[in-house]
């Protein structure tokens, strides 16, 4: 049964687009965090040591898929942000605190909420023109999911790259 989960994870990861994997990241770097959270009020360190490691190494992937060149302050503050967001994870840990990692949720959820608008804003239906009006196309109003789509939402493809069972893929 859990080969079937693991196939259904596997393919998923290859066919979806950067916008869905950097979202994905985020969920399980939230899901991760939350269980640690769960094992420190039971006070299950191994476990809550093993899900910060997740966590962790999530937040790591994520900064490696930021393209510092296409805005290098707004990469510089979010790659301070996931730096910060370590930080806290081993404090948490440490002084096994709650709220240091409560901190950490929150920040990956205010993220995710701002990937998830990029999407919306990927899906959205175009705007139908009325007959007789100019054919003119304007441009997505410039704004924070709009510039922080433009400048992380190409972030793959510098990182990492590789082929599996013939299909090349790049992170």
């Amino acid at each position: 049964m859990f080969d079937g989960i693991a196939t259904y994870f596997e393919s998923s990861v290859l066919s979806a687009d950067p916008v869905e994997l950097v979202r994905m990241l985020y969920r399980g770097a939230i899901e991760a965090v939350e269980k640690a959270r769960q094992h420190l009020r039971e006070r299950d360190i191994a476990a809550r040591s093993a899900q910060l490691t997740k966590a962790g190494r999530i937040i790591v992937e994520l900064m490696h898929s930021v393209n510092k060149d296409a805005d290098p302050r707004l990469s510089q503050r979010l790659l301070a942000l996931y730096d910060y967001m370590q930080r806290r994870l081993i404090r948490g840990n440490l002084d096994q605190a709650d709220g240091p990692l409560a901190e950490v949720v929150q920040l990956l959820r205010t993220l995710l909420e701002a990937w998830d608008q990029c999407g919306a804003a990927e899906t959205a239906p175009a705007a139908t023109i009325p007959a007789g009006e100019p054919e003119t196309i304007a441009a997505p109003a410039p704004g924070p999911v709009a510039e922080y789509a433009t400048t992380y939402g190409s972030g793959y493809g510098s990182g990492y790259s590789g082929d599996y069972s013939g299909q090349s893929w790049s992170l």
